[in-house]
């Protein structure tokens, strides 16, 4: 019984192909970082780097994406392979992680990469989460959050918004349960509460939703620039759902560029061209035709993707979004787009 539940476990881990193709869509242009701009950077499922020259963010820090492997050795930080994905990424100093919520594939690294980076800081790498974070950092300051709470790292101003966990189907709560078991690492299982994260800089404004859902009316009034939309599991939910869910994130909060996140297979060493989850796992043809269908109705909206480990400048963004809204076809491929 024990080698049947870890032979579906692999099964899921490995899962089959993405009828959507990453490649056909539209990427935001990369450049070098400056001093004087919001710089980004994608890091696989919803990790997102922000640094204006002088202070920086990270949120999660989930970089050992374990595969197979984690069956044999349990579900613990591959510490070889966070520190190639901070030398890569060129993250060397960090001033706080924030963390979504405690399933694994946000919080797993978070403590090694948070004792890392203080390592020669005068004051140490902030963690800042929901309360039940607190039973999985065990050996390094953790500071529980509320919702609503806002907090000032160096210029930026980050306020904590709850918003739900997106449901889960029950052959992915399924499989799930068995990779926990199968991994040891049940104490992950729990998702406590969730947050969203609205960021406020004089550089621009990003609204980061980890996990696609949502509390009605909860971005209403938000100022945004961009938008990093949580995508993974919500192409099961059905399009009427998807839509409804484009409102309370992007029409609500006023950002003009969207940028999907947690659609990549996390279960994949993270590179620069990153493996979509599974049919098995998500609609992600679903949730984009959607996402496009509600962009191109909206004035000044654009999608786009970014490469991961590649900088991204704000301000650039937005100038490449407003020159080439509705000069995209929704299906011709967009990844050559030159701004």
């Amino acid at each position: 019984m024990n080698s049947l539940l870890i032979l579906l476990t692999l099964s899921f881990l490995v899962g089959c192909s993405s009828s959507w193709i990453p490649e056909n869509e539209a990427f935001l242009p990369t450049s070098i970082a400056t001093s004087n701009s919001l710089n980004i950077k994608f890091l696989g499922v919803s990790n997102i780097y922000l640094n204006d020259g002088k202070t920086s963010l990270l949120v999660d820090g989930f970089f050992s994406r374990l595969g197979a492997s984690a069956i044999i050795h349990g579900l613990e930080t591959d510490t070889k392979a966070v520190d190639a994905v901070l030398q890569k990424a060129e993250i060397t100093n960090l001033n706080a992680l924030l963390v979504a919520h405690t399933h694994f594939d946000h919080i797993l690294d978070t403590e090694y990469i948070a004792k890392k980076m203080s390592t020669g800081q005068d004051v140490p790498t902030k963690i800042l989460g929901a309360e039940l974070g607190r039973d999985i950092i065990i050996d390094h300051e953790y500071f529980a959050v509320i919702d609503g709470e806002t907090i000032k790292v160096g210029e930026f101003k980050v306020t904590f918004i709850e918003t739900p966990h997106v449901r889960k189907t029950k052959r992915v709560e399924i499989f799930e349960k068995i990779h926990l078991w199968a991994t040891r690492g049940q104490k992950y299982e729990e998702v406590g509460e969730n947050f969203s994260f609205y960021i406020e800089h004089r550089f621009g404004n990003v609204l980061i939703v980890p996990s696609a859902s949502y509390f009605p009316n909860k971005f209403e009034g938000l100022k945004a620039d961009i938008i990093f939309l949580g995508t993974g599991l919500v192409g099961n939910r059905g399009i009427d759902y998807v839509y409804k869910y484009w409102d309370e994130t992007v029409g609500l909060s006023g950002a003009k560029l969207v940028v999907p996140i947690h659609w990549d297979n996390f279960f994949k060493p993270l590179s620069e061209k990153l493996i979509p989850a599974s049919d098995l796992v998500d609609d992600l043809r679903l949730t984009m035709s959607a996402f496009h269908e509600k962009a191109k109705a909206t004035p000044d909206v654009e999608i786009y993707l970014m490469h991961p480990f590649k900088n991204v400048n704000l301000q650039e963004a937005l100038d490449c979004s407003a020159s080439n809204k509705g000069s995209i076809e929704t299906h011709k491929k967009r990844s050559n787009l030159e701004c």
